[in-house]
């Protein structure tokens, strides 16, 4: 039903019915990049609740990642942020599904970083307790949807405090966050799942199998 989803202007004509856009610019970005931009140019745009779920507590959106480098060097990418605990005492997960474009899921802690490249069809299970960025690398816009639960806010403070994510991927190569303590940072392959055979559990309550198969980046 995703794939049903129009596209227009900062409108969406989705099987939830009509949908404006919630739009992040680089100004807004400001205190997580690797330098300030005071730029009003749109990076990505969000639009809330497009599909009927099974549960009045599961959300499901849509994010458009334009392609492009952002004014300081970055592969244009969204904000990021974590979640908080849910009641089983680990952080709530969230599901991601790539619907067109291709590019990378950076996940992190503070000494641990994960990439993760994603092109269309490719499924990303998020482990709560790990800020989540998605980068756009390609050449085109990357469509992705998420599923999550209502029962929570994210935070997107945390990386404000911390001046951005763990390291910042750039035409360049990879830049580190003095912030952090970033030990290693590993390649990781996408869930095991397709667009179309997605197991909505996961985005409830974290499976006990690891989310991540990864090798070694560095």
């Amino acid at each position: 039903m995703l794939r049903d989803v129009l596209l227009g202007d900062g409108v969406a004509l989705t099987p939830a019915g009509i949908r404006f856009a919630n739009p992040r610019t680089v100004k807004e970005m400001k205190d997580v990049m690797l330098k300030p931009s005071e730029s009003s140019e749109v990076v990505y745009e969000v639009f809330r609740d497009v599909l009927p779920t099974h549960s009045n507590a599961l959300r499901v959106d849509l994010t458009v990642l334009r392609p492009g480098l952002l004014p300081d060097g970055e592969y244009a990418r969204t904000h990021g942020h974590k979640h908080p605990e849910g009641p089983w005492g680990r952080p709530w997960p969230e599901l991601y599904c790539v619907l067109s474009g291709n590019g990378t899921f950076l996940l992190h802690d503070d000494e641990r970083a994960y990439l993760v490249e994603v092109k269309e069809g490719d499924v990303v299970g998020v482990p709560g307790e790990m800020v989540h960025i998605l980068v756009n690398t390609g050449d085109k816009e990357m469509i992705t949807c998420n599923y999550v639960s209502k029962l929570f806010k994210s935070d997107y403070e945390y990386l404000k405090k911390r001046g951005g994510p763990a390291i910042f991927i750039t035409k360049e190569g990879i830049v580190y966050n003095k912030n952090y303590n970033v030990k290693e940072v590993r390649t990781c392959s996408p869930l095991p799942l397709s667009v179309d055979e997605l197991v909505l559990s996961y985005s409830f309550k974290p499976p006990e199998e690891e989310w991540l198969v990864c090798e070694p980046y560095i």
